[in-house]
């Protein structure tokens, strides 16, 4: 209907204009949402609802919100899209002495990220053919003193495009929130590090682990109530959006 409804988990709930991003209205619920949906059939409403089935109903026209449980006729819930990244595909366990893999593929490129399994200790980066299992390179995240010790690799984002991987890991010991973060984009058919930036936003109990995407020019950072974008040629932090 013209309006975003969005809800963060202090809980603060705002409503915007869809076109201009201009505040309608801003507050504060009792619980944080976790779903939400759109009236049909003419009903101007949309609706954010929290694990307890209550939520908070607003109605763009009028510029007000209420507290409401799931209108009747709003839209049928749909999941979260995820963000549009390279194919994912598989290698053995210890594929270039490699643990705990995350692999993505474009092209003839498998772009690898893991734990050296003879160090037990280092964040490595790794390119692996479209078939074999012997790496065409092979390297730390970084070296000497800036090495990342081992982490959950699952908390470490990674991205694959145009040739370019982007991997935002953490600076030192398991992922905690008082760990900074960095972010390195490789080139997958080298491993020449192309730019690696620290993440000014990160190394707070307030930014969680941040999720990445890559669109355009631009790379993406979701932390835990803020956005931050980065130039996708020079790492160059272009833009935060949120508190």
């Amino acid at each position: 209907h013209g309006a975003v409804a969005a809800m963060d988990g202090k809980p603060r709930y705002g409503l915007f204009d869809g076109r201009t991003g201009e505040e309608i209205l801003r507050g504060e619920a009792e619980e944080a949402g976790l779903q939400g949906c759109a009236g049909e059939r003419g009903a101007k409403t949309l609706w954010l609802g929290t694990k307890q089935g209550a939520g908070v109903l607003f109605e763009p026209e009028e510029k007000r919100v209420r507290a409401g449980t799931r209108p009747a006729n709003c839209a049928a819930s749909k999941a979260p899209q995820p963000v549009p990244t390279a194919a994912t595909t598989t290698l053995p366990w210890d594929a270039g002495r490699l643990i705990k893999m995350t692999t993505l593929r474009e092209g003839p490129i498998r772009f690898t990220l893991g734990i050296d399994n003879w160090t037990k200790k280092r964040v490595t980066v790794a390119a692996f053919g479209p078939t074999g299992t012997e790496p065409l390179w092979q390297r730390p995240i970084r070296e000497g003193e800036g090495e990342a010790p081992p982490v959950n690799l699952s908390e470490m984002p990674a991205e694959l495009r145009g040739g370019r991987a982007v991997v935002v890991y953490p600076t030192g010991g398991e992922v905690d929130p008082w760990v900074p973060w960095r972010m390195q984009a490789i080139e997958a058919a080298s491993g020449a590090e192309i730019w690696d930036v620290w993440l000014e936003g990160s190394g707070s109990v307030f930014s969680g682990t941040p999720v990445v995407g890559v669109a355009g020019e631009r790379v993406f950072l979701a932390f835990g109530s803020w956005l931050e974008v980065y130039d996708w040629a020079s790492g160059r932090r272009v833009a935060r959006i949120g508190p």
